[in-house]
């Protein structure tokens, strides 16, 4: 147990360098402003979702509507098959 970080983590192939990992995620000073970066573009990306999948809904709904108020264009669609 010399020389291990207290809180160092392991994985089925040894230690995980935590200093290495807290040099990846600081970025070369640049970690801030990247990893701000990303959470900007997935708070777009899900609110992207949200929208398209609301818009999906709602105009399924209208079109089920649509065909309920013509059910003469039902018949006509089984009768040409």
């Amino acid at each position: 147990m010399v020389g291990r970080h207290p809180f160092a983590m392991v994985n089925r192939r040894g230690p995980i360098d935590m200093e290495a990992l807290n040099t990846y995620l600081h970025m070369g000073g640049h970690g801030g402003f990247i990893w701000a970066s990303y959470g900007a573009v997935l708070v777009v990306l899900l609110g992207l979702w949200a929208i398209s999948r609301r818009f999906v809904q709602s105009s399924q709904s209208e079109l089920q509507g649509l065909n309920v108020d013509r059910p003469h264009h039902k018949a006509k669609a089984a009768d040409e098959t």
